[in-house]
């Protein structure tokens, strides 16, 4: 897989206020969030839309402990990245972008995908609005990406809102079935 960018020059700290930051996602707080993503364990919504960080007990702490540490991982080799958004040093959701070389072994996609997840406490305050954008900007200015997607369930209104108030639009092309809910999911793309 070909590195597509720098972990240590091309990703930086961004303030969204006094408190709150979006910081490239690290070890710094490995245990922390990982308790932090504990909180997703019962949440019905993530069920439905991100199936593998819901779920108690031993192999669903085990699922959500690996998904960090290949994040990690694929950071450092430069073929995905994730920012957490931090209220201090708090974890409040985490928005993770894969590149095509990641992506087209993992799932035959040729492109750069999107996804997020925001902690039930801190949902319905923006954070995710103001938060994307800023990440495709830099994507844009420091990657030269042109177009990102996003793979959404056809019944999660919410954040199939979200994406198209940031400018993502359906492409028309239906690409599976989310097993959970029998729904299909749409491929949404933004264009730089």
């Amino acid at each position: 897989m070909k590195p597509y960018f720098n972990p240590e020059t091309d990703l930086q700290t961004f303030r969204l206020n006094q408190t709150i930051f979006l910081r490239p996602f690290d070890d710094t707080f490995l245990e922390n969030d990982l308790m932090a993503l504990n909180l997703l364990a019962y949440d019905q919504e993530v069920k439905k839309y991100m199936s593998g960080f819901y779920g108690i007990g031993t192999e669903a702490i085990e699922r959500r402990k690996e998904y960090l540490i290949n994040t990690i991982m694929t950071t450092q080799m430069g073929i995905a990245f994730a920012y957490a958004i931090r209220l201090n040093a708090g974890l409040c959701g985490l928005i993770k972008v894969t590149s095509p070389s990641h992506n087209i072994v993992t799932n035959n996609f040729p492109n750069w995908l999107i996804d997020f997840v925001t902690l039930p406490m801190f949902r319905n305050k923006n954070l995710m609005k103001v938060s994307i954008p800023i990440i495709l900007n830099h994507m844009h200015d420091v990657m030269d990406v042109e177009d990102v997607y996003a793979m959404v369930d056809s019944s999660n209104q919410v954040s199939i809102n979200l994406l198209s108030s940031i400018g993502f639009r359906d492409t028309g092309k239906p690409i599976t079935v989310n097993e959970e809910t029998g729904n299909k999911t749409l491929l949404l793309v933004y264009r730089m």
